[in-house]
């Protein structure tokens, strides 16, 4: 944590979060909403607060076993009601070599279930990408749990 010289607010670095994903190989990869395989995601995350909210950026390589890997970055703000909080995300990737990014803006929602299990809910629309012929929708819903 650091602490800038007669503020309150503090920023908590991380060097690093690794998150491993795996998807269903099966229904998901056929049906086209996943990648096939599993993924390395090693970002560096800063995050601090500002009174109610919470203010969050990351960047990071996502290494993919089956496809390209990738370059992905964003920021977000949260708003803690309790369990639940409120989320806005820009998010972005960058492909091959960062000639090609994609840009998304999403909404959603983590709720702390209990010690160690969260559920996400997310829904958001592309604001960039390199075929701007078509607007990419997305959503998820995610249980996290943290051990």
């Amino acid at each position: 944590m650091l602490k800038f010289p007669g503020e309150k607010c503090l920023i908590s670095v991380r060097l690093c979060f690794p998150q491993f994903t795996f998807n269903n190989p099966i229904s998901s990869v056929r049906c086209g909403l996943a990648t096939n395989g599993q993924e390395f995601f090693l970002p560096l995350e800063l995050h601090t607060r500002l009174g109610s909210l919470g203010i969050g950026l990351e960047s990071g390589p996502n290494f993919h076993l089956h496809a390209p890997n990738e370059w992905d970055y964003g920021v977000a703000v949260g708003h803690s009601m309790g369990k639940l909080e409120l989320i806005g995300k820009i998010h972005g990737t960058a492909f091959e070599h960062f000639r090609h990014d994609d840009l998304i803006f999403n909404v959603g929602l983590r709720y702390h279930i209990r010690e160690g299990y969260m559920l996400l809910l997310a829904v958001g629309r592309s604001i960039h990408d390199d075929d701007t012929t078509r607007v990419r929708r997305s959503s998820y819903v995610r249980l996290q749990t943290i051990f």
